[in-house]
């Protein structure tokens, strides 16, 4: 059995232009987004959720933040 299985559903056609749209306002595929929302349904944590990549984008930040204060504080500003 493959480690990620395909699985698949038939969706009213409303549904397919809405999650297209959705995943071209996020810059995602519609596999991903529907990846999304099968993990928010199931109450499971996925790298590919948005809310994990925000989290991810903000630790990040942080990160960021913290190497500019530095850098202010060698240059003495």
């Amino acid at each position: 059995m493959p480690e990620k299985p395909m699985i698949g559903s038939r969706v009213p056609v409303e549904w397919k232009d809405e999650l297209e749209r959705i995943a071209r306002q996020s810059g995602r595929n519609s596999s991903q987004v529907v990846h999304e929302a099968i993990a928010t349904y199931l109450g499971k944590e996925s790298a590919h959720t948005l809310a994990n990549q925000v989290k991810d984008l903000s630790a990040r930040m942080v990160l960021l933040e913290q190497q500019i204060q530095g850098f202010r504080m060698l240059m003495g500003k």
